[in-house]
């Protein structure tokens, strides 16, 4: 595994004559390699980190060290309520050590780690601070606060938007020499685009030849990872193009990528998660005419749906399960979750235009900060 950023980071550990710099760039490099999925490794350096802090009582080191057990926690378990504290404590220490680069990236993290809560005003806060802190050259806190903004444009219908952000996310990680966030980025984007096809096919019409570009990107994204040996992404990876290759009617290799990745990505997202990827598995099923799996998936995601909150999800999880009952022949459980369907389009509906005003009202106030990087 290896990445301009990585090298970069461990000449700067080998060439540092100040030993708490040292021990900072060490930080630096446990957390990027959180990311690349090598865990075991990190938490082993946080080990020392921690021992370090104790005995130094150094504040910058410390708020290294909250930085990077929340990298460790986002990735071990995404989005869990230790990120969110690793990351807060982070900003909240490197305000009080007066470290404004550290605090800027903790502020793009915390943002990132919030967007499983909310995106509401609170986060576009968070995220605000980030982006008035962030210099110019700080690519690191740049392409995770574009990202952030890409996502957030994403789940609000901003399509063309969103495109924009994730321009800007590649073209701060391909600065920073970050392999990982542009893999993560171009991932990202690609669900971005599979969703806006999958919400076209179930209430629309969805266009084969554009999702096979989508399908062809995923691929040359996962190959780049695994020419990187980075594991995190795989899962994720791998259900988008499940997703897409439900879309173009490819079911049997659908659901060979469901069976083969589900449990991993669920494990490593939230039990949520896994209702709208059972549900695609179910008409999969179906769409082969293997009736009697289609019929226990589309149980199992019925049983999966009460822990759903996110309104796009239901919604295509529904509609999923009432084109699998019409095509079992079970008209009257279709018209129950069609109608459920349309009840979490209205709400996803309602939701993309509050999140609309919020990011109209955010971009506004960056203008008005003097920040060009936000096109009102």
């Amino acid at each position: 595994m290896s990445t301009r950023l990585v090298e970069r980071l461990e000449r700067e550990i080998a060439q540092a004559e100040d030993p708490m710099e040292r021990e900072c760039l060490k930080a630096q490099h446990a957390a990027v390699i959180a990311r690349l999925g090598m865990l075991d490794q990190a938490k082993f350096t946080l080990a020392g980190l921690r021992t370090q802090s104790r005995r130094h009582g150094q504040p910058r080191l410390q708020a290294w060290v909250h930085f990077v057990d929340g990298s460790i926690h986002y990735f071990s378990a995404a989005h869990s309520a230790r990120s969110l504290r690793g990351f807060q404590e982070a900003r909240d220490a490197a305000l009080k050590c007066g470290d404004t680069r550290l605090q800027a990236l903790a502020c793009a993290w915390l943002a990132a780690a919030k967007m499983q809560y909310g995106r509401d005003a609170a986060l576009l806060e968070v995220l605000g601070e980030a982006f008035r802190l962030a210099a110019p050259d700080d690519h690191a806190t740049l392409s995770r606060a574009w990202l952030v903004l890409a996502n957030m444009a994403d789940y609000g219908d901003r399509f063309e938007e969103s495109m924009r952000c994730y321009d800007r996310v590649r073209a701060h990680a391909v600065a920073d020499g970050d392999s990982t966030a542009v893999s993560l980025m171009m991932y990202n984007r690609a669900n971005s685009l599979i969703s806006h096809h999958v919400r076209r096919e179930l209430f629309g019409t969805a266009t084969a030849t554009a999702v096979e570009r989508v399908l062809a990107e995923i691929e040359s994204t996962a190959n780049l990872d695994w020419g990187l040996g980075n594991t995190a992404l795989a899962s994720f990876a791998q259900v988008v193009r499940a997703e897409a290759l439900t879309v173009v009617g490819r079911w049997a290799e659908a659901i060979a990528l469901i069976n083969q990745y589900l449990d991993r990505h669920v494990k490593e997202t939230s039990p949520a998660s896994g209702a709208r990827f059972l549900a695609h598995r179910a008409w999969c099923h179906a769409s082969l005419q293997h009736n009697s799996q289609a019929q226990a998936d589309a149980e199992a995601t019925r049983i999966c749906l009460p822990k759903v909150t996110d309104a796009d999800d239901l919604a295509v999880a529904h509609q999923r399960l009432a084109n699998t009952f019409k095509r079992l022949g079970q008209p009257e459980r279709a018209q129950t979750h069609e109608e459920a369907a349309a009840v979490a389009l209205q709400a996803l509906s309602a939701e993309q235009a509050g999140l609309g005003i919020l990011l109209n009202q955010f971009k506004q106030t960056m203008k008005e900060l003097g920040h060009p990087w936000l096109p009102v």
